[in-house]
């Protein structure tokens, strides 16, 4: 595969086999034999962004993964976190293997006890995460084999590529080359101003406009469908061109009533702005809102999911971010709001007045980034 030109950063990544702390090498060995030993192999991945697709996608092209069926998608709250959790539960298969790729969730209560029920049944499970974690989680062992951590070089597409597909890389593959590349540059935010840029925040929108629309989440069809292209290397199939037309009439819409829902309020002397709306891509709600309010941090929140979206110029959002249920980047991050219902006027309210609480509440730790 084509070299990816990338600025290497610290990374706070651990590597463990079993509950023991294990090196790159090792990892490599252990999936390749996990996967080899699995009757079945199943997926799952993260719903929001084209790195959750394209880890999926590259699991199928290669056949690691044998069925699109096999894929199902979560998050890390909310609606969709009960679906994934559900559908784990349901897994009666024995002596097969599940991938989790960009997506950590099992210092969750509930997603952590779904696996271990999962590997119970004789199962292992396979973790390629690049998120900060909320917490220690070593010495877990219902993980069979992980890489996680906040990984400042890899996405979990560069993960899935390094650890499961690399030695069984097609020669000149230019679909693997498309799928890692279209990862790495959105997750990393390097698309903008490069030839990649129209695609990447197309296929983003597409993406927000299916789970936008969607009634059923881990078993998406329409994100099933999207991986499939990926994985065939067909994005200009008619398919997302119907579904980018329907976005973009929305999109005015949309962000006319983003407009209309605006507050800031500060904390330590930052100014943070909270937006509330649907039907938009995080990114260009956040960057409406930062063109708004002129605010240091920009929340968007979609109040038909209830997930928020954190964006920041110059500080680290992770703090507010895991003290709001979520997670995520220093600059981007999401959580979710239970019980409040965002399409009342009141709704919105207590959900902006929920935010600046939580906000106060780790004030202290929302500091500037080093650039």
């Amino acid at each position: 595969m084509e070299k990816i030109n990338e600025k290497k950063e610290e990374t706070l990544v651990k590597i463990l086999i079993g509950n023991k702390e294990g090196n790159e090498e090792e990892l490599k060995n252990e999936i390749k034999k996990i996967i080899s030993n699995s009757k079945k192999v199943f997926n799952f991945t993260h719903n929001s962004d084209i790195d959750g697709i394209a880890s999926a996608a590259l699991l199928l092209h290669y056949n690691i993964i044998k069925n699109v069926n096999d894929i199902f998608f979560a998050n890390y709250s909310g609606e969709i976190n009960n679906e994934a959790i559900s559908k784990i539960k349901n897994i009666n298969e024995k002596n097969s293997c599940l991938i989790m790729t960009d997506f950590n969730n099992i210092t969750n209560p509930e997603f952590l006890e779904a696996l271990k029920e999962f590997k119970n049944k004789g199962n292992s499970i396979i973790l390629l995460d690049h998120h900060p974690v909320k917490e220690n989680i070593d010495n877990l062992d219902v993980i069979d084999a992980a890489i996680f951590g906040e990984n400042k070089d890899k996405c979990g597409t560069d993960l899935v590529y390094e650890f499961v597909i690399r030695e069984n890389e097609k020669e000149e593959d230019k679909i693997t080359n498309q799928v890692v590349k279209l990862a790495h540059y959105s997750d990393f935010y390097l698309y903008k101003n490069t030839d990649l840029q129209y695609i990447i925040e197309k296929l983003s929108d597409i993406i927000d406009y299916i789970n936008d629309h969607s009634k059923v989440h881990a078993e998406n069809r329409s994100l099933r469908k999207l991986v499939k292209l990926f994985a065939i290397g067909d994005l200009n199939n008619s398919f997302l061109e119907r579904i980018y037309e329907k976005h973009k009439k929305n999109e005015i819409k949309y962000l006319e009533k983003l407009n209309n829902n605006l507050t800031t309020f500060e904390i330590n002397n930052i100014k943070i702005g909270v937006g509330i709306s649907k039907g938009i891509k995080s990114n260009k709600a956040c960057e409406s809102i930062f063109d708004k309010t002129n605010a240091d941090i920009a929340i968007f929140i979609n109040e038909k999911s209830n997930n928020g979206s954190i964006r920041t110029k110059h500080y680290d959002s992770i703090a507010l971010a895991r003290n709001l249920g979520g997670n995520g980047h220093p600059k981007a991050s999401g959580f979710s709001i239970s019980n409040i219902n965002l399409k009342t006027k009141k709704g919105k309210q207590e959900a902006v007045e929920f935010i600046k609480k939580k906000a106060e509440e780790v004030a202290s730790k929302i500091t500037k980034i080093e650039e």
